[in-house]
């Protein structure tokens, strides 16, 4: 799965998410790969960071009037790979993935404000506790260290 994560990778920033040929793949691709990114599912490390950065790049390559609908699927994906201290220490492929989304989630904030708080506004109280935790505990480590 990771090699297939890394064509359709290159795929897109090849031939540019706004043509309509890369919208077609990313129509039919997008939700296999965010089913890896689904708590349910057990997906390898290496996955699941290449299931991050597939969505991270559709999210900054697709047309404006998508941005909210992409968002809206994403963000509570990348919440849920978000490492909280209560769910222990991490290996280093979880932390990995959760430093990743840690820093991604501020570049899609920045990069589309409006979009973003539309998608945040939609979280379910669960997720919204655990982006605020995930958040702050890193904002804590970040001034302890």
């Amino acid at each position: 799965q990771q090699k297939i994560l890394q064509s359709f990778q290159a795929f897109l920033q090849a031939a540019g998410a706004t043509s309509a040929l890369s919208m077609e793949y990313m129509r039919a691709v997008l939700p296999a790969v965010a089913s890896l990114l689904s708590p349910a599912k057990s997906s390898q490390p290496a996955d699941r960071t290449g299931a991050v950065k597939v969505l991270l790049l559709a999210c900054t390559m697709c047309p404006p009037h998508a941005v909210t609908s992409l968002l809206s699927l994403s963000l509570p994906l990348f919440v849920g790979c978000m490492w909280l201290a209560k769910d222990g220490t991490p290996d280093a492929a979880q932390k990995e993935v959760s430093t990743l989304v840690h820093a991604s989630l501020t570049a899609l904030a920045k990069r589309s404000p409006a979009d973003f708080r539309a998608a945040v506004a939609a979280f379910s109280a669960e997720t919204r506790s655990r982006m605020e935790t995930a958040l702050r505990e890193a904002a804590a480590a970040s001034q302890a260290g």
